[in-house]
């Protein structure tokens, strides 16, 4: 992490998403999309999700994906939210195949020294979910409607819009859809 730089704790769960999201299509050939702040959405529906925790200098990234499961096999509550890979590519796929692509994204990432953070932070913009749309955020402080415009390229944040056209950076949340 020291060789990073601090401020990717986060940028890199919008980095990491786009990783994944690589690997996927390597795999399935179908464009994975991606909402604030670590779901992975595929035809609109959520097929996984990212969480990072900072530990003694190291980014410990649990990655969760639908591979092979079959949607109707979700609690009812779930299933009109969520998919699944093999779903939506309608056959079953290779998971040591995915979890060696999903290695090789992040290993040449970091073999590199991070050296594509910046476009991988613009692609995650062209493939947000959540950008340009009023969006409905759970916050530590209570559920807000606000306009999000954005993400901080050296943050990661997202900025958003309130009705007042006050801007605001949100480092802890969720888009509730």
């Amino acid at each position: 992490l020291a060789h990073f730089g601090y401020a990717l704790t986060t940028r890199y769960p919008p980095v990491a998403g786009v990783l994944i999201a690589h690997a996927v299509e390597s795999i399935c050939r179908m464009r994975l999309n991606l909402k604030w702040p670590n779901d992975l959405m595929l035809h609109g529906k959520k097929t996984g999700g990212i969480l990072v925790v900072s530990s003694r200098g190291y980014l410990i990234t649990g990655i969760g994906i639908n591979v092979n499961s079959h949607p109707e096999q979700f609690p009812r509550e779930v299933a009109q939210r969520a998919t699944s890979l093999s779903h939506e590519a309608a056959r079953e796929l290779p998971l040591s195949e995915l979890i060696v692509a999903m290695v090789r994204e992040f290993l040449a990432f970091f073999k590199d020294g991070g050296a594509a953070e910046a476009s991988l932070m613009d692609e995650w913009v062209e493939r947000s979910i959540t950008l340009g749309r009023r969006v409905k955020l759970s916050l530590v402080e209570g559920i807000r409607e606000l306009n999000a415009l954005d993400i901080n390229r050296e943050t990661g944040e997202l900025i958003c819009e309130d009705d007042e056209g006050n801007l605001m950076s949100v480092s802890l949340g969720e888009v509730m859809d």
